[in-house]
């Protein structure tokens, strides 16, 4: 039997984000496992499977304090009207 802070993560995915406003201080993750409890710590892994986040439109704005985690994110998102990219952003980490 589970204990009450017996957590189970497994594999999952967004097929879309679609945020009409803005986002800032947020964590955002499919199939991740936090392993110690706490999201976007440095310890994050996945959680197994083919996770992925496959597409992101932010119609307002995306600040820096923002963190996205899976196994995979699109090469191209939507922020804002604008087209930006996910390789190289430091807000986008793959987990492994």
């Amino acid at each position: 039997m589970l204990g009450s802070a017996a957590d189970v993560y497994g594999p999952g995915s967004i097929l879309s984000l679609i945020v009409s406003g803005s986002v800032s201080n947020s964590f955002i993750g499919a199939g991740v496992n936090p392993v110690d409890g706490l999201f976007n710590d440095g310890d994050d892994r996945s959680a197994g499977g083919k996770s992925a986040i496959k597409a992101i439109t932010i119609k307002g704005t995306l600040d820096s304090a923002t963190a996205f985690e899976s196994s995979a994110f699109p090469k191209k998102i939507r922020v804002a009207g604008k087209v930006a990219g996910t390789a190289g952003d430091p807000r986008f980490k793959i987990v492994s």
